[in-house]
Order: C-alpha cells, then structure tokens, then sequence
C-alpha cells in the first residue's frame, strides 16, 4: 500500500500530545482559505503563489483557478493583512477569507 506523507498540522498535533516544547513558529501555523474570482488560468494561479511565496513565513500555497480556491499556510512573521496587500497588489483580491487552523 502506497505511504502518505503527513502533514505538517498532524505532525505538530502528534508532538503537542507528549506535551514537548516546540519552537514558538510552529504554534502559530495558521491555514487561510479564500476565494480570488479574477484568477482565471493557470498563469494567475502560478503569479499568486510565487507572489505569496515571495513573504517570510508563507510554508505554502494552492491556487486552482478552476474553482477559484486558494489556501495560504503560513506562520510568523507573515501576517494576514501582509498576504492580502500582496494579493491586492498583483490584482487579485481575496474573497469569503476563512480561518482554516
């Protein structure tokens, strides 16, 4: 049977549970979901996530223009407010923005 790689939200909650000390970074990893109706293709998807992934802190981010979903995983220093500015920036603003973790 084929592996699945955990994620990094599992491994944090599976270390949490033996009560370790882990660095400050990990406990503020935040999951951001949203909805960007002017991404229309494949290259606005691939200019949001080099865009975002240009922010210290942004671990990672899909962007699938069929259904206009994008998620943004981040941790500190990145901020919300810093990611969306990007997004505004490269015209294309967030929508229906939910805390995902």
């Amino acid at each position: 049977a084929a592996r699945q790689t955990p994620s990094l939200s599992s491994i944090v909650r599976f270390l949490l549970s033996f009560s370790l000390p882990l660095p400050s970074l990990l406990l503020k990893m935040t999951l951001m979901s949203m909805k960007v109706p002017e991404m229309s293709c494949g290259h606005c998807s691939g200019t949001i996530q080099k865009e975002v992934m240009k922010l210290a802190g942004v671990t990672k981010v899909t962007a699938d223009p069929a259904t206009k979903d994008v998620q943004i995983e981040f941790v500190d220093p990145a901020t919300w407010d810093e990611i969306k500015r990007t997004l505004i920036a490269n015209e294309f603003p967030p929508e229906k923005e939910e805390i995902m973790s």
